[in-house]
């Protein structure tokens, strides 16, 4: 992994001066190509003398930046988003933060930044001797390994800890966690293509705890540490044990994020940044949903909104940017297909995504009451309830009990889909999706929206094997 371009946060407070310094060591033993120096401001007329202050502040460091070029900037605006606008607009590898700025904010940057995070607690050395890699022998710890090889070099020792559960107080079982564990580093530094360095496997129930008491063991001048990458956690979202020590560790700490994450989160990112600060149009709704059906498809989502701020935030108050009428299959829920979090869907579901007097009302409540600009009607291939009207109709049959209702409400989309070419089944549950459109714009509520430009509506079908969904084409006028 390489950092071509540095972002440094400055807060224009006396931890500046550790920040610079460190900057300057990092700069002339990775060599970078550019260096940005950015503060938030609280106000526009506070920009010129804000960044004179930086420039002041940079001149400071007498042995120089290795030769990058040196950029400034001052921004407006929240200290996380504005810090995360900057990160992306100037494409940075690693981002510099202080805790001048805040243990929570640092944690918070270092969760959210679409890059790798470095957060340098106040009056640390501008020193890299010693370099401790937090290691749980998976691929993304792979890559924090090999970044804190790179940085070492030939010049500092690198250190490997792996905190291992070691269960109760039987010796015997210890042992035995202990061996597995011996295996399993082992294992991991011959298939992981990780630098020879000295190991350590401390017991621990507490990981973070263990990790800082081997760093502060050897004297560690930094401590490197991987996110969860492409696990089910994503990129874009740190391990607990990483929050944990971004908010605690007293030793400079590289949150190590995947080099090729950075652009697929950039999207993620943005979107909830304009999810939360903006209400959006019908296009940039439909936009979020398709973009976050991507990342689904790929098997790299970010789950965003999930934190404590956004249920403290929500508690008051929803505004879903979509209403999503679904299936009631448990493969396609909307909110994971989507990739979408709290408060970001208004989902109705029932079996082959049709609509009834409740669900015909609980979507005018979120076109009148909630002002989601988007409606959708999500179908899936190899639908039961489709499925099940085609059979009931070729037999000449009634389904039991209340089943029934579901095929009365299916049946003219079956019989247009004989109508048209192609196989019975899948055209069937398209036409199904326009057959509910088409009776959604039944409602004055609804075409009354539609006309004024407050809302969208959209039909697609999820494909089971693909993750994908297709969109359909709009309802004709």
């Amino acid at each position: 992994m390489t950092f071509e371009t540095l972002l440094v946060a400055l807060s224009l407070r006396e931890h500046d001066s550790t920040l610079v310094q460190y900057a300057g060591m990092l700069a002339r033993r990775i060599r970078p190509q550019r260096i940005l120096f950015a503060h938030v401001a609280a106000g526009a007329g506070e920009a010129k003398a804000a960044e004179r202050r930086m420039r002041e502040a940079v001149r400071g460091e007498a042995e120089g930046f290795g030769g990058a070029e040196l950029g400034y900037a001052v921004a407006e605006g929240t200290l996380l988003d504005a810090l995360l606008d900057a990160s992306r607009e100037s494409e940075a590898d690693l981002v510099l933060v202080g805790k001048g700025h805040g243990a929570v904010q640092a944690e918070r940057l270092a969760r959210k930044a679409p890059c790798s995070v470095l957060v340098v607690p106040p009056g640390a050395p501008p020193t890299l001797r010693r370099i401790l890699a937090s290691v749980d022998f998976s691929a993304h710890a792979a890559t924090a390994a090999r970044t804190a090889a790179a940085l070492a070099g030939a010049e500092a020792e690198l250190h490997l800890v792996h905190a291992y559960s070691a269960p109760g107080d039987n010796e015997a079982l210890r042992e035995a966690a202990k061996a597995r564990a011996e295996e399993d580093y082992a294992a991991f530094l011959r298939d992981a293509d990780v630098p020879e360095a000295r190991r350590h496997l401390r017991p621990a129930d507490d990981a973070p705890a263990a990790i800082e008491a081997q760093a502060a063991e050897i004297g560690a001048d930094l401590i490197v540490i991987g996110t969860r990458g492409r696990s089910p956690g994503a990129a874009v979202l740190l391990g607990s044990v990483a929050e944990e020590l971004v908010r605690d560790a007293a030793t400079p700490l590289l949150a190590v994020k995947p080099k090729g994450a950075t652009l697929r989160l950039l999207d993620a990112l943005v979107e909830e940044h304009w999810l939360s600060h903006e209400p959006p149009g019908p296009d940039r709704a439909l936009d979020a949903l398709v973009r976050g059906n991507r990342r689904f498809a790929i098997s790299e989502p970010v789950h965003p909104r999930f934190d404590m701020a956004t249920r403290a935030r929500l508690a008051s108050g929803q505004r879903p940017f979509a209403i999503v009428l679904a299936c009631v299959d448990s493969r396609v829920p909307p909110e994971l297909v989507f990739d979408r979090g709290l408060g970001d869907l208004l989902v109705i579901r029932t079996a082959g995504n049709v609509l009834d007097e409740v669900a015909m009302g609980s979507i005018e409540f979120g076109v009148s009451v909630l002002k989601s600009p988007l409606l959708m009607v999500l179908g899936h291939d190899r639908c039961g309830a489709v499925e099940a009207t085609c059979s009931m109709l070729e037999r000449g049959e009634r389904a039991p009990g209340s089943i029934q209702a579901l095929v009365d409400r299916i049946a003219p989309a079956v019989a247009a889909a004989r109508e048209t070419e192609g196989a019975l089944l899948p055209t069937a549950i398209r036409c199904n999706v326009h057959l509910q459109m088409q009776t959604l714009m039944g409602s004055e509520i609804i075409r009354e929206a539609i006309r004024e430009g407050r809302l969208q509506l959209a039909g697609g079908v999820y494909d089971l094997h693909t993750g994908e969904v297709e969109m359909l084409p709009p309802l004709a006028e």
